[in-house]
């Protein structure tokens, strides 16, 4: 479809896991139209957690559900205390 409207090719594989401006936005909450991580209460976690590598995001996609939400605080508060 890309290639299709836009004339680009893209890659799967060649996409960074760690492009600084993408997290930027996720830091920044900045994900209306990003598949799960859209919503305001996972955007509200998102700027709390501030997510700098793509495991941020798999753990916030993983624990953004009934039971396991509890346990983002948790994540948050270990994650600033790594990161100092």
């Amino acid at each position: 479809m890309i290639k299709k409207n836009h004339g680009i090719d893209i890659i799967i594989d060649n996409i960074p896991l760690d492009d600084q401006k993408t997290f930027e936005l996720y830091q920044r909450a900045e994900t209306n139209a990003t598949f799960q991580f859209e919503s305001p209460g996972m955007q509200k976690y998102l700027r709390e957690l501030k997510p700098d590598k793509f495991a941020d995001l798999i753990a916030m996609n993983a624990l953004y559900r009934p039971g396991p939400l509890e346990y983002i605080p948790c994540l948050s508060a270990v994650s600033t205390a790594w990161n100092r």
